[in-house]
């Protein structure tokens, strides 16, 4: 099995599905993202949902990763649902160098 060259977002490389592919790239606004994942982690628990898996992974760097377990630590310690992240990664790896 070979495995795909990256090309950055926009291209006709492999994207994640459901996540346009100009997000890929930009950090997403904070206290938008927070508002909306404590609104949905507020109606799973209104469901009797008490674990819920969160996917990271789809940063192309470090820095973009650590941004997204933050917010799942963060949220983790904020609300009563637990949140198990997970890493889904090499969707496309990066060119070295």
């Amino acid at each position: 099995m070979a495995m795909a060259r990256y090309q950055p977002p926009g291209g006709r490389g492999p994207q994640p599905r459901g996540m346009p592919p100009a997000r890929r790239q930009l950090p997403p606004p904070d206290p938008a993202v927070r508002q909306r994942a404590l609104a949905a982690l507020k109606q799973f628990a209104a469901y009797g949902t008490t674990t819920i898996e969160a996917k990271s992974g789809y940063g192309l760097d470090v820095a973009s990763e650590l941004k997204i377990l933050g917010l799942h630590k963060e949220l983790n310690a904020e609300q009563p649902l637990e949140i198990v992240s997970t890493f889904l990664g090499a969707h496309a790896l990066p060119p070295s160098g």
